[in-house]
C-alpha cells in the first residue's frame, strides 16, 4: 500500500512541476511588456489546477464539500488577482 501511495504522490509532484513550468513559460513570453488578459487568465487557471492537486493529493482531503470549499478559496484569490490586473485597463 505504501509503494502505491508514494507512486501517486510522485505523479502528482510531476504534474505540479509541469504546470509550474507551463505558467513560467507563459509569463516569460512577455518579459518587457504587460501581460495580456489571456495570459493572466491562463496563469491563474493553472494556479487553480495546482491548488486542486495539492488539496486532493498532498493534503489528502477526499471529502467533496471540503475540497470544493478549499478550491473555491484558491479561485477567490485568483479572481482578486485578475481584478487587480484588469483594474488599470478598465478604469483608465
Amino acid at each position: 500500500m505504501r509503494k502505491q501511495a508514494d507512486h501517486w504522490l510522485f505523479g502528482a509532484a510531476l504534474w505540479l512541476l509541469l504546470l509550474a513550468i507551463i505558467a513560467s513559460l507563459v509569463i516569460v513570453q512577455w518579459r518587457h511588456s504587460a501581460l495580456p488578459v489571456a495570459a493572466i487568465a491562463a496563469v491563474l487557471g493553472l494556479t487553480i489546477l495546482k491548488g486542486r492537486i495539492v488539496i486532493k493529493h498532498y493534503m489528502g482531503l477526499r471529502n467533496p464539500a471540503l475540497t470544493l470549499a478549499l478550491t473555491s478559496w484558491v479561485g477567490l484569490f485568483a479572481l482578486v488577482a485578475l481584478a487587480k490586473a484588469l483594474a488599470p485597463i478598465l478604469f483608465h
